[in-house]
Parts: structure tokens; sequence; C-alpha cells
């Protein structure tokens, strides 16, 4: 791919591009030639430039996505824990439990990260942006979907009851789930 820069005209242009083809962090190598009327014209032809900066984002973008899934799932642990070692009611309108809150934050922060890491693990194999994009979001509507059914089977089984701790866990799985979902549809129809 070329980009004519425009004519020369005189002695003048050709020095500056060359000095500019020449000068270092160019962005392309310079091409000369002739139109079919006969005038000078000067090309570039881009470089493919990456520049340390952009390596190291690329990279640190790269893990991010795993560190708030790791973090998220760590935070939903601690969570739980704390839940489980204090007493009940764990989410009425009187108050909700802190271990509670811990668990539904970390959950959703997992899940908000899961669409990231599945496009980043393409990056390398699919170098369409958008196929990756329209992948790592159908892989985030399964496990949005699965978490979901996780929640459903919790209150099917446990009841959804706020005063204990498996219908407040059921309870709070079953909204982040559907706050993904809801996420999904709204992005569906954007479309």
């Amino acid at each position: 791919m070329t980009v004519t820069v425009g004519r020369l005209l005189d002695g003048e242009g050709a020095k500056s591009a060359q000095h500019l083809g020449g000068k270092a962090g160019a962005v392309g190598r310079i091409h000369r030639g002739r139109d079919d009327a006969g005038h000078d014209l000067v090309a570039v032809e881009p470089l493919p430039i990456r520049r340390e900066a952009e390596r190291r984002i690329d990279y640190m973008t790269g893990d991010a996505p795993r560190i708030a899934i790791a973090a998220g799932l760590g935070a939903m642990t601690l969570g739980f824990l704390i839940a489980l070692l204090s007493d009940g009611p764990y989410l009425t309108t009187d108050g909700i439990n802190a271990g509670v809150i811990l668990f539904a934050v970390g959950l959703f922060a997992a899940l908000f990260a899961t669409p990231f890491a599945f496009e980043r693990s393409r990056r390398a194999t699919e170098p369409d942006r958008d196929r990756r994009w329209e992948r790592a979001l159908i892989r985030w509507g399964v496990v949005a979907g699965a978490v979901f059914g996780v929640g459903l089977g919790l209150a099917l089984v446990l009841g959804p009851h706020g005063r204990t701790l498996g219908g407040s866990i059921a309870i709070v799985t079953l909204a982040d789930a559907l706050l993904i979902i809801g996420t999904l549809v709204a992005w569906m129809f954007s479309n």
C-alpha cells in the first residue's frame, strides 16, 4: 500500500522528502516516480511501527483480565468465608451481610473480565478484531448462562431466602448472571 504525498515541483521538495525518509522513526519508505503527465511524484509506503511502549501496554492488557478474574474469584471466596463465619440474616431489607456483598462484587468482577480474557486468548490465532470479539461475547454468554444455571439450581435446592446463606448466595448469583445476560441482550439489539 502506498500513499501519494504530492508532486515535487522543484529540487527543494525532493530534499525534504529524502530527509523524511532518512530520518530515524520515519513513517515509511519514500518512493519517487512520474505520473502519465510527466510530473514527479512522491509516495510513502507505511512501515509497521511497533514501539516498546505499545508492546508493554499490549502485555499489560493481556494480563489484566486474568488478574481481574483471579482477584474476583478470590474476593468471592473470601466473601463466602466471611458470610459462613457470621450469623444471619444475610440478605434482607434490614441489612446485608458484608460477606454476601463481597461475594457478589467478586463474582461480578470475574464475570465482567471474562470476555476480555477470551478475546486476548484468541489474538494469536484470529487476526480479525471484530471476529475475536464476537466469539468472546458468545463465550461470555455461555459462561453467564452457566452461572445463571448454578444460581437457579441453588435457589431450587436451598430456596431463595435471604435469611439463609445458601439462599442469599443463590440470589446474588442469579442477579450477577442476569446483569451480564442483560448486557449481552442489549448489545445484540444495539447492532
